[in-house]
């Protein structure tokens, strides 16, 4: 039985489609001439058991050669700003000299306003890249082979050399994994925390500048959430801190600061209870890092029933008091608060149990609204071998 041919194997005869886009618009392509230039190309800068993994060189030579061709005769159509956001970085392009050229190119339209072939060459020679580009002659071929293109068909191939781009992160932090699992020299918790936090900045460098609202859908959006009625903010149980913040909103972070022992927990806790109160279907997940949970819940309780907290605490309680903490804890029955109260505790292990309690309640028809994180300052950072003050802004 024959091998089925890849994308790469078509390249190489020539045959891959034009429009990475299918079936949007025609786009210009290079002619036979520069395909045969940027295969040459690729073979000669890129690791031959590269090969294999997910690229789109035709997408990343239509790019250069529509840039080229728009700064050398049209000026005012195209520039390398229109795909800057989605190729933010050249090592987005497989093809190493395709790198160069981007580099040089996006150089000196920062500098220059200007991506024409004299210019990028120019950058290259001073870069000392001139011949890993493929030199002048490649440049020409680039140009002689363009067609006027539109930004939307532009960022089309642009958006396919990203995705490309993207798999091939996933296939290498995929053999990254493979390895350290395989080699037994890291913790099976040390591996996997490397891996979650390198997918999530992935995650993170795949989204684009260009995602953007007009003021007149959110103006729409607030009116329609006006006309609804719908109540989406939990309160915080404090009439009086209600009306000066209005509340919890979803997609928020607040944070509750003040120096040491004057209460931040005990009104984090409260937040927590009150922010649910009178909702069976919402939950709330606190994380406590200082206090067990079962001392936040018995100083809850001892609130809630005009209990003494102190006695509750040393277990001297009247008759009167257990009677109250009783009816209190029969009354708070069934009320969605969750605790992680281990003393160790990482992003990803608070984020596992998030998403664990959110599938389990999602069964019960329930959903989670509420973080609530006690403290972020000894919440362990992916790396301890960077600032302090980095690993709290990643936290």
């Amino acid at each position: 039985m024959g091998k089925t041919k890849d994308d790469n194997d078509l390249l190489r005869e020539g045959r891959l489609p034009t429009d990475p886009g299918a079936k949007t618009e025609a786009m210009a392509s290079p002619d036979a001439a520069v395909r045969k230039a940027t295969l040459r190309l690729v073979e000669e800068t890129v690791d031959p058991a590269a090969l294999p993994l997910p690229s789109d060189v035709h997408a990343e030579a239509t790019i250069l050669s529509s840039l080229l061709w728009a700064g050398t005769n049209a000026p005012t159509t195209l520039s390398a700003s229109n795909v800057r956001d989605l190729l933010d970085r050249s090592d987005m392009f497989f093809s190493g000299a395709h790198r160069e050229i981007y580099d040089a190119m996006t150089a000196v339209h920062i500098a220059l306003q200007s991506t024409s072939v004299i210019a990028v060459h120019s950058e290259l020679v001073r870069r000392h890249t001139e011949r890993t580009a493929g030199g002048i002659e490649y440049l020409e071929q680039l140009v002689s082979a363009a067609a006027p293109m539109s930004e939307q068909a532009l960022r089309l191939h642009a958006s396919a050399v990203r995705d490309a781009w993207a798999r091939r992160q996933i296939i290498r932090l995929a053999a990254s994994v493979d390895g350290a699992a395989r080699g037994g020299r890291a913790k099976s918790e040390a591996v996997i925390e490397t891996a979650h936090t390198e997918l999530i900045s992935l995650s993170s460098d795949l989204v684009t500048s260009s995602s953007f609202v007009s003021f007149t859908q959110c103006a729409k959006d607030v009116v329609a959430s006006a006309t609804k009625g719908e109540t989406i903010f939990k309160p915080t149980g404090l009439n009086a801190l209600d009306e000066i913040m209005g509340g919890f909103f979803p997609d928020e972070v607040t944070i509750l600061a003040a120096r040491t022992s004057v209460g931040k927990s005990a009104l984090a806790t409260q937040f927590s209870f009150d922010s649910i109160e009178g909702r069976p279907n919402d939950a709330v997940l606190y994380v406590s890092l200082e206090m067990p949970a079962r001392a936040f819940t018995g100083r809850i309780m001892a609130g809630r029933a005009g209990v003494n907290s102190k006695r509750n605490r040393r277990q001297t309680c009247t008759l009167e008091d257990l009677t109250k903490l009783e009816a209190t804890a029969v009354k708070m029955a069934g009320t969605r608060v969750y605790f992680v109260d281990s003393q160790v505790q990482t992003i990803m292990s608070i984020d596992t149990t998030a998403k664990r309690i959110g599938v389990m309640l999602a069964r019960e028809g329930a959903r989670l609204v509420m973080i609530v994180i006690d403290h972020l300052g000894i919440v362990k950072a992916s790396s301890r071998n960077i600032p302090r003050e980095q690993q709290v802004a990643e936290v």
